[in-house]
């Protein structure tokens, strides 16, 4: 999912724009809330099912709930979203992915001990 965004962001980049502008205008003017109403759901109802499926599959740590796991996912692509539009970089969205999924598997950070 992140991949494909990171994709997106090369190719597309208006679009990431165009649906970051219109989930931050639609709070703002309700006729846009009004006319994107219908669809909002619709990647959050994805989302939260893959979430369940993971859940299902023994693939999260028991302590995380499906609904936790799509806020977070939710967070981070809107987040990368958000990101690629203000420094409008695609090499460097991309970067920023390849350090989250390093971030993802514990891999960022040298831990050393001191005893």
């Amino acid at each position: 999912m992140v991949d494909s965004l990171a994709l997106l962001t090369v190719r597309e980049p208006a679009v990431v724009a165009f649906v970051m502008s219109v989930s931050s205008e639609a709070h703002r003017h309700p006729e846009v809330l009004k006319a994107v109403l219908p669809v909002s759901g619709g990647i959050g109802r994805i989302l939260l099912q893959m979430c369940e499926r993971a859940i299902e599959r023994g693939e999260l740590h028991p302590n995380i709930s499906a609904q936790s796991l799509e806020d977070m996912l939710t967070v981070i692509l809107s987040g990368l979203g958000r990101f690629n539009m203000v420094y409008k970089d695609a090499g460097r969205t991309s970067e920023l992915i390849k350090s989250m999924k390093l971030l993802l598997v514990g891999e960022v950070f040298r831990v050393s001990s001191n005893a």
